[in-house]
């Protein structure tokens, strides 16, 4: 099952508050099989002196995990939140603890296994991260990060990361842009001016929306890789984003693609 992009768009747009937008993601996830989920974002309010970097916190997990994961400290030795301050992309625990960390010390290691061992305890086998780091419109840095939990059979689980992590990943990525205009620091779609997008720009962004790799890309409209790498630089330029992920949900959010 493919995250429906329009109709679950639609649906963010609609929201009005962070209760609204937690009822859309949690339903986004609980329909691919997750059993909820959680979005921290950090950005700074205000401007000029008053700025502030001031977290928000949306969540459907277990209400003993959330107190006692916070009450422990836990975010302290978090391999997951700590790799989510430096990744772009999305991944799931089970892959990040498979990873060799040789020059990782004892007491971390440690702490990952206490970590991971806690979720299992409340039920959680695995989950999905997916990080997002980007520029607002005055500058200021902004990060988010979500966490889908899931329950279920771990063959299922792989099944849903390899198919759908990238679908999640732009789904995220918008819903980061209308957790902002809520909270009112920005409203990014609304301060951007519609980009004029050439032909095979669009066609770059429509082929990855889809999932399709540059290389593949490359293949179906018949031009060189390095081609589709440029049309994406001179995108994401335009749309004032960072990342070709962003890019793509940005651009469906402004319709000028149609996944």
């Amino acid at each position: 099952m493919r995250v429906g992009f329009l109709d679950d768009i639609a649906s963010l747009d609609a929201c009005k508050t962070g209760e609204e937008i937690a009822r859309v993601v949690d339903g986004v996830a609980t329909s691919l099989g997750f059993a909820g989920f959680s979005f921290l974002d950090v950005r700074n309010i205000g401007s000029g002196s008053s700025a502030a970097i001031t977290p928000y916190y949306l969540t459907t997990a277990r209400a003993d995990f959330v107190a006692e994961y916070a009450s422990q400290r836990l975010y302290e030795i978090d391999p997951i939140a700590h790799l989510g301050k430096r990744a772009n992309l999305a991944f799931s625990w089970s892959e990040l603890l498979k990873k060799p960390r040789h020059d990782e010390a004892q007491d971390k290691k440690a702490g990952a296994e206490k970590v991971m061992g806690f979720a299992l305890d409340h039920g959680y086998r695995d989950g999905l991260t997916i990080p997002f780091h980007g520029v607002s419109g005055d500058g200021s840095p902004v990060s988010s990060l979500t966490t889908l939990f899931w329950t279920g059979p771990q063959a299922d689980f792989e099944h849903i990361f390899a198919s759908e992590r990238f679908s999640l990943q732009m789904f995220t990525h918008y819903c980061n842009d209308r957790v902002a205009a809520i909270r009112g620091s920005e409203n990014v779609l609304a301060s951007i001016d519609q980009p004029s997008l050439s032909g095979r720009e669009r066609d770059c962004l429509s082929w990855s929306a889809r999932g399709k790799t540059a290389a593949e890309v490359a293949m179906i409209l018949g031009i060189s890789e390095n081609t589709v790498n440029f049309h994406f630089k001179n995108t994401m330029r335009k749309i004032g984003v960072h990342t070709k992920t962003h890019a793509v949900s940005r651009a469906i959010a402004l319709g000028l693609i149609v996944p």
